[in-house]
């Protein structure tokens, strides 16, 4: 009810807060719709999405009463994403978006992005190989592939610079 209440006065950071604590306490999907709207109201489209979602696939009573209102905001959301799908031809490699925890390469599948232009780095360890920058557009996969298997190591350079990438 104070999250709620938050949300009415726009207070919407204040109220995420509430909701994060209510679903640590009690994960309903009540909860997660409430989290999810106000992720949205804060731009915050992919745990958006992900609350949403969750409420959405739930078939609780409460979520099933407001169906159609989270279904549009679950729409409204989903125009902001896309996906990122980046290829390198060397294992044991990882990528780093937009300064990011790094994720293992291969990708298993895209990594869900906001549609948008992001910069994107392959590292090894702690070293950067190779940067870049994409366009990812709403509903679309950005499809990138690199060749790190002739890329000097920091190893073997005396500057350490990445290599850098013209954007696609």
């Amino acid at each position: 009810a104070e999250g709620v209440a938050l949300r009415r006065q726009r207070r919407e950071r204040e109220a995420l807060a509430r909701f994060v604590r209510a679903f640590a306490l009690h994960p309903t999907p009540r909860a997660a719709a409430q989290m999810g709207l106000a992720e949205r109201s804060l731009a915050d489209w992919i745990d958006a999405e992900r609350h949403l979602s969750l409420a959405l696939g739930s078939g609780d009573p409460w979520v099933e009463g407001h169906r159609e209102a989270l279904e549009f905001a679950l729409a409204s959301v989903q125009k902001r994403l896309g996906w990122l799908h980046v290829e390198v031809d060397e294992s044991g490699l990882e990528l780093r978006v937009d300064g990011s925890d790094p994720v293992g390469l291969p990708l298993d599948e895209p990594l869900r992005i906001a549609a948008g232009r992001h910069g994107y780095a392959i590292v090894e360890g702690a070293a950067e190989l190779l940067r870049s920058e994409t366009m990812v557009e709403p509903g679309l996969v950005a499809r990138r592939s690199h060749s790190v298997a002739g890329l000097v190591r920091p190893s073997q350079a005396q500057a350490g610079e990445p290599h850098v990438v013209t954007p696609q």
